[in-house]
Order: C-alpha cells, then sequence, then structure tokens
C-alpha cells in the first residue's frame, strides 16, 4: 500500500444495464443504487482515512461509461449530505457531463484556468444543495496545455479550500496526454473498466501510465459486468 492508498485498496463492481440519471434530474439509477452507495462509501473512507481530496474518473479506451460512473458517484457522495461535492467535466474534447445533467456546456473549467473567469460564477448548481458542476468551458488551445499551466495548482487549491471532495470526469488515460499530466497532479486516479471488453495487457498500460507519471490509483470499478447465474448467488459465493 502507497502513503494514499494502494491499486487493492477499493475495487466496486457496477452491473450490466445501468442508465444515465434522466436529463435534469438527480437519482440514481434503478437496480444500481446499492453498488453506487457502496462505491461512495469507499471514497469517503479513503477521503477520511488518507486525505484523499480530488480524484480523476479515467479509463483505458473510450466507451467504458467514465461519465456515468463519474457523475452518479458524485450523486451517491451528494444524496449523504455530508461533504460538499463538486463533478469537473475534464474533458475538453468531447465534454459528457452538461448531456447527462440537462445543462448547457457554457464556459467553465478552462475559462478558470485561463484566469479568464472567476470560480464562484462559473459553479452550476443542482438539485442537490451539496453537488455543483463545472462543465469544461470552452478554448481552441490544447487541452494538455491547461493542465501545465502555473494556475493549475492555484486553482486545485482554490477548490479544496471550498469543498469536500471533487470529482473530474476525464479522456483515457492511455490516449491522453492531458488525463496523465492530471493523474500527476490530484490525488488519485479511480479507473473505469468494461467488463469482458479490453485485454489485461491494455488496462495495465494505464495502470502503468498512472503511476509512471506520479500518479495514485485508489481504486477500480468494473463496469457493465453481466451475471450469467442470478446476482445473489454470486453474492454467496
Amino acid at each position: 500500500m502507497t502513503e494514499k492508498a494502494s491499486l487493492d485498496s477499493m475495487r466496486a463492481t457496477l452491473k450490466q444495464g445501468e442508465e444515465p440519471a434522466a436529463s435534469g434530474k438527480i437519482g440514481l439509477p434503478v437496480g444500481l443504487a446499492e453498488d453506487y452507495i457502496h462505491l461512495s462509501n469507499n471514497i469517503l473512507a479513503l477521503h477520511a482515512g488518507n486525505g484523499i481530496k480530488n480524484i480523476a474518473v479515467s479509463s483505458s479506451a473510450h466507451g467504458e461509461g467514465v461519465t456515468t460512473v463519474a457523475a452518479n458517484l458524485a450523486i451517491a457522495l451528494a444524496r449523504k449530505e455530508t461533504s460538499n461535492i463538486l463533478l469537473i467535466d475534464g474533458n475538453l474534447r468531447k465534454p459528457s457531463v452538461p448531456q447527462f445533467f440537462g445543462v448547457d456546456r457554457g464556459e467553465g473549467l478552462a475559462e478558470c484556468i485561463s484566469g479568464d473567469r472567476d470560480l464562484a460564477a462559473m459553479l452550476r448548481k443542482t438539485a442537490l444543495p451539496n453537488l455543483q458542476l463545472l462543465t469544461s468551458g470552452n478554448s481552441e488551445k490544447e487541452p494538455s496545455q491547461f493542465f501545465t499551466h502555473a494556475r493549475f495548482q492555484t486553482f486545485l487549491n482554490e477548490l479544496g479550500s471550498r469543498f469536500d471532495l471533487i470529482l473530474f470526469d476525464t479522456p483515457p488515460i492511455s490516449l491522453y496526454p492531458e488525463t496523465v499530466l492530471l493523474s500527476a497532479m490530484v490525488d488519485g486516479v479511480l479507473l473505469v473498466i468494461q467488463a469482458e471488453r479490453l485485454i489485461y495487457e491494455v488496462i495495465r498500460k494505464a495502470k502503468d501510465k498512472v503511476l509512471s507519471h506520479g500518479g495514485t490509483l485508489v481504486g477500480t470499478v468494473l463496469n457493465r459486468r453481466r451475471y450469467y447465474i442470478p446476482n445473489a448467488i454470486y453474492k454467496n459465493l
């Protein structure tokens, strides 16, 4: 185990068939609420025991359900009403958080890091009082430039003074340099893996990329797992 956490410190499984919350509404997917509550409890335990405050949710490849996991995890955390949560759309290439929550993209992360806008003015409220959103914003710059910007560490510090937990929805760490850069600056990375989709070597390379750049893997989420016998039987195996 590392000083913060290890890859083995948290593993979660999400069943096949989860759907995003209805646009503009706050709710956990039917049949998966228990899974997300369990995952949120693990995150809170890391927060309390290891000082984990900001987490990048990522994957090895496109289409593994990162936005769905990040958004539903943020909702599960916020529904506990004990922590002030911020979900950031860190995917400046193809943002998905606005669609999930039924809001417009508007200005957000890009403008905050560039220093063009004040953070407080960019935050979006949700139906949950202790869950706010920060969209990706708009920029023609190469996304990786934002995470090497001198202001980014100051930006993280400002977030830390306002929120108890910050989640970044990010593009695949194996494919884009900005996620690698971000992984070294946040407290931990939560890696989403779609069941029965990628070979082990691809996942291992994503893990190695995080670790080789100074990042910390705090856990994995096995997403869209299919149960070929009733789930209740799996739980008793």
